[in-house]
């Protein structure tokens, strides 16, 4: 019975570091932001950027911000409209 119990509790303890591993790792991601500009002759400017770790997660409003100061002033006339819009993201 003491051998079922200790090897039950190895096993608890086993996965409990597994799973502990698992977030110990840190997120990544690749963001983009391609604004398209309709006017002939003008040209919208495009940003992307990897994020790791605690900045994954304002990393969608991060690459917005970029896209907009990438953009200004803004040539086109909607190239900051577009920045949200067009932001994507994605797990590396």
């Amino acid at each position: 019975m003491k051998r079922v119990l200790g090897l039950a509790l190895m096993l608890a303890c086993a996965g409990s570091y597994a799973q502990q591993y698992r977030y110990d790792v840190p997120r990544q991601l690749r963001c983009t932001a391609f604004p398209a500009c309709g006017k002939p002759g003008a040209a919208c400017k495009g940003v992307e950027k990897t994020y790791t770790g605690a900045a994954a997660g304002s990393a969608k409003d991060s690459i917005v911000q970029a896209c907009v100061q990438a953009n200004r002033p803004d040539r086109c006339g909607d190239c900051i409209q577009q920045c949200r819009k067009v932001a994507r993201c994605s797990k590396i």
